[in-house]
C-alpha cells in the first residue's frame, strides 16, 4: 500500500463516518500526528485518542488492514514528502516543465489503456438501460462528470459517493 491509498483510507474513513465516530477519531489524530505515530505503540496510539487497544486493533481491521504492525510499519515505510516537479527559477520554465510532465502522464495512459475493453463499456452504456457510477474522494468527481456527460447524451445515470 501506498502512501495515496493509505491516505484515500483515512481520508474515506473520516467522510464515511460520522463526525465523532472512534473511527473518525483514530484518522484524524493519525493523519495529524503522523511523525509522533511512527514510534507509538498500540497503547499510546490508543491512550493518545482516549479509545482502548481493542479499538485500535478494530480500526485496523476495518480499514482493511491485519493488525496494529501493519499500520505502523505502513506509517514508518511510506514517505510523506511532497514531491517537487522542477527547482528551475523561472516560473515559465517550471510551468513547462508541468505541462511536459503531464503530457509524458497522459501518454503513458494513453499507451496502457485497453481500447477493447473501453469499446466494450460503451457499448454495454448504449445497451443496458440502467448505468451506474461508483466514485470515492477524486474520483467522485469524474463519476459526475460521466453522469453530466452522459445526460448530455440522453443516458441518465446514477452516481454512488460516500458523502
Amino acid at each position: 500500500m501506498c502512501w495515496d491509498k493509505l491516505k484515500i483510507v483515512f481520508l474515506s474513513e473520516l467522510v464515511s463516518s460520522d463526525g465523532g465516530s472512534i473511527n473518525c477519531e483514530i484518522a484524524s489524530y493519525i493523519l495529524k500526528h503522523i511523525d509522533e505515530v511512527k514510534n507509538y505503540n498500540i497503547s499510546e496510539l490508543a491512550k493518545k485518542c482516549h479509545v482502548a487497544n481493542s479499538s485500535i486493533s478494530r480500526f485496523c481491521r476495518e480499514v482493511g488492514l491485519n493488525d496494529f504492525m501493519e499500520l505502523k510499519e505502513l506509517i514508518t515505510t511510506t514517505s510523506f514528502q511532497f514531491d517537487i516537479y522542477s527547482n528551475h527559477p523561472n516560473t515559465n520554465v517550471r510551468s513547462l516543465d508541468f505541462i511536459k510532465r503531464v503530457k509524458d502522464s497522459l501518454d503513458l495512459a494513453s499507451e496502457s489503456l485497453n481500447y477493447e475493453v473501453l469499446n466494450r463499456l460503451s457499448v454495454d452504456i448504449y445497451n443496458y438501460e440502467k448505468i451506474a457510477i461508483f466514485g470515492l474522494l477524486k474520483a467522485e468527481t469524474v463519476a459526475m462528470n460521466l453522469q453530466s456527460d452522459l445526460l448530455l447524451l440522453g443516458r441518465g445515470a446514477f452516481v454512488f459517493t460516500l458523502v
